[in-house]
C-alpha cells in the first residue's frame, strides 16, 4: 500500500515537471523568435542583427549637394556646394583651364590643360597645341604663331607677298613679317625678302621684327598706306575684275575678295585688277603710275 502511494506521488511529480519544462520551451521560443526578428533599420540604414536592435537609417545616398547643373554641375561632398569643376580635367576652356577653388581660371602651368582637347602647352594663360619655344607638330605642320595651332603649311612653303604665321613657313631669306593697310591697321603677316637686292614693286623698306622675333632689320616691301599684298599679286597674276576689291583668275570665274584692289581697264579686255600708287617704282617692272581713264587715284597700269 504504501509502495503504491509513493509510485503516484513520483508520478504526479513528474507530470507537473514535464509540463512546466513545456511551457517554458514554448516561452524561450518565443522570445528567441523576437530577438532573431531584430530592430527595424530606418530609411536607407541596416537592421540589426538578430538580438540587437536595429541602428537609425543612413542617409541611402542622398546627394549631400541636393542636385547640382547648369554652370556648376559637380558636387563637392565635403563642403555641400555645388562647383564649376573639381579637377583641371574638368575645365575644357583654352582660356580658362585651371581648377582653382571650384573655378575655372586661366592656366599657370602645362598640366592645368589636361581638359582641353589638343592644347596640351600653357602659354600666357592660355592652354595652346604649339609655341615657339615647344612645337609639337607632326609630320610637315608647322606652328601658326597668332594663334598656337599646328597648320597643314610646310616649312618653306610660302612665297613672296603671302601670308604666314611662322618664320618656318617663309622661302629661304624670307620672314613673316606684320604689315598694316592702311598705315597703322594691322593687316596679318607675310614673307618678305631681307632688304638686299630690292625690286619693283618690292622697293619700299620696312623695318620690323619677325613674328618668331627675329632683330629688327629692313625687308623689301611695299607702301603700306596704299596697297596690299594680295592686290599687288593679282596684279602680277593677271587677275581680272568687274568691281574693286574683288579678283577672279579668269573672265568670269568667281570673285574673292582682295584688300586695296582696284578695278580699271588697261586693255581691249576685261577689267584688270591694280592697285594705288604713288610712283612707278610702286608698280612691276614696265608698268606705268597713272590716272589713266579711270581717274584719281593713281593707279599702276594708268
Amino acid at each position: 500500500m504504501l509502495l503504491a502511494m509513493r509510485w503516484i506521488a513520483l508520478s504526479a511529480i513528474a507530470a507537473l515537471v514535464l509540463f512546466a519544462c513545456s511551457h517554458l520551451e514554448d516561452d524561450y521560443l518565443e522570445w528567441s523568435e523576437q530577438q532573431n526578428q531584430g530592430g527595424t533599420g530606418g530609411t536607407g540604414g541596416t537592421a540589426g542583427s538578430g538580438g540587437q536592435v536595429g541602428g537609425q537609417g543612413g542617409t541611402g545616398g542622398t546627394d549631400p549637394c541636393g542636385g547640382c547643373g547648369g554652370s556648376t554641375p559637380y558636387c563637392d561632398a565635403v563642403n555641400g556646394t555645388c562647383e564649376a569643376c573639381l579637377e583641371h580635367e574638368h575645365c575644357t576652356e583654352a582660356t580658362a583651364a585651371q581648377c582653382d577653388a571650384g573655378s575655372c581660371v586661366p592656366c599657370t602651368d602645362n598640366p592645368h590643360c589636361a581638359g582641353v582637347a589638343d592644347a596640351g602647352i600653357c602659354d600666357s594663360g592660355t592652354c595652346v597645341e604649339c609655341t615657339i619655344d615647344d612645337n609639337t607638330c607632326i609630320g610637315t605642320d608647322t606652328c601658326d604663331l597668332t594663334t598656337g595651332a599646328c597648320v597643314d603649311v610646310p616649312a618653306d612653303s610660302v612665297g613672296n607677298c603671302e601670308a604666314c604665321t611662322n618664320d618656318d613657313q617663309c622661302e629661304a631669306n624670307y620672314r613673316c613679317i606684320s604689315m598694316d593697310f592702311p598705315v597703322n591697321t594691322p593687316h596679318g603677316h607675310y614673307c618678305l625678302q631681307e632688304a638686299v637686292n630690292c625690286v619693283r614693286p618690292f622697293d619700299t623698306y620696312l623695318n620690323r621684327q619677325s613674328i618668331n622675333g627675329a632683330d629688327l632689320t629692313d625687308y623689301c616691301g611695299i607702301p603700306e598706306d596704299i596697297a596690299t599684298c594680295e592686290a599687288v599679286n593679282a596684279l602680277i597674276a593677271g587677275w581680272v575684275c568687274t568691281q574693286d576689291g574683288h579678283c577672279s583668275e579668269t573672265e568670269g570665274g568667281t570673285e574673292f575678295p582682295v584688300p586695296g584692289a582696284l578695278c580699271r581697264q588697261t586693255g581691249g579686255g576685261p577689267l584688270d585688277c591694280s592697285y594705288e600708287c604713288g610712283i612707278a617704282n610702286h608698280c612691276p617692272n614696265g608698268v606705268s603710275c597713272g590716272q589713266g581713264t579711270g581717274g584719281a587715284p593713281s593707279w599702276c597700269g594708268g
